[in-house]
């Protein structure tokens, strides 16, 4: 701990065995987590409130011994990632929060001091929402009839070009020919980009009432 960073000081933690996946692959999900301080090293009783809700937050973080109020993040192992993991946490009370609040005070008093300051988050109104009529169910559904019948107009063409081509052609013997110009205009309407185009408005047209 003299030479290196507190974020980069190991520590080791004695298991009987390794807990494992069926794969048998460590499972790092049941290791002991956070872990424990050494025997007769308790934790300072801070209390309720902000600071004491904070501490238990850099205990699960940091899994390390909270010493009292002077207790600093990045001195007991906190890092970029552990900082990130912190605020996380803080934003399901605290929203505003961010990782510059914690940089600007890593104080374990501090930030609780700081927290408490804040201004409460707004109240989320809960409102209660109507389920759907059934007669705008009966109207939803019947509209899925035209859309359906619109989108098998667009086969039809494709049916009958092939059908004209094959006639012309002779490919087959029992297909009757269809006036090309019926087979054109289908076409125009149906399947060009600008037929479909004015389908659309007009569709959008009819349910405004415009």
């Amino acid at each position: 701990s003299e030479a290196l960073p507190a974020a980069l000081v190991p520590r080791l933690v004695v298991v009987d065995e390794l807990p494992t996946r069926t794969s048998g692959k460590v499972d790092r999900d049941a290791l002991p987590w956070p872990v424990g301080g050494a025997e007769g090293e308790d934790d300072i009783d801070l209390g309720g409130g902000t600071l004491g809700w904070l501490a238990g937050l850099w205990r699960d973080v940091l899994a390390a011994q909270i010493d009292g109020p002077e207790a600093d993040f990045y001195d007991l192992g906190g890092g970029s990632l552990s900082a990130a993991q912190l605020v996380a946490a803080l934003r399901q009370r605290y929203p505003q929060v961010t990782v510059a609040d914690l940089y600007d005070h890593p104080r374990l008093g501090s930030l609780a001091g700081y927290l408490d300051e804040l201004d409460p988050p707004p109240a989320v109104e809960i409102r209660a929402v109507a389920p759907v009529s059934r007669l705008t169910q009966a109207v939803q559904t019947a509209l899925t009839v035209p859309l359906a019948m619109l989108t098998g107009m667009q086969w039809v063409v494709w049916l009958a070009i092939a059908n004209n081509v094959a006639s012309e052609l002779s490919l087959v013997d029992w297909v009757s020919p269809i006036n090309w110009w019926w087979v054109l205009g289908g076409f125009l309407l149906f399947v060009s980009p600008p037929g479909r185009m004015g389908i659309a408005v007009f569709g959008a047209r009819v349910l405004i009432g415009d």
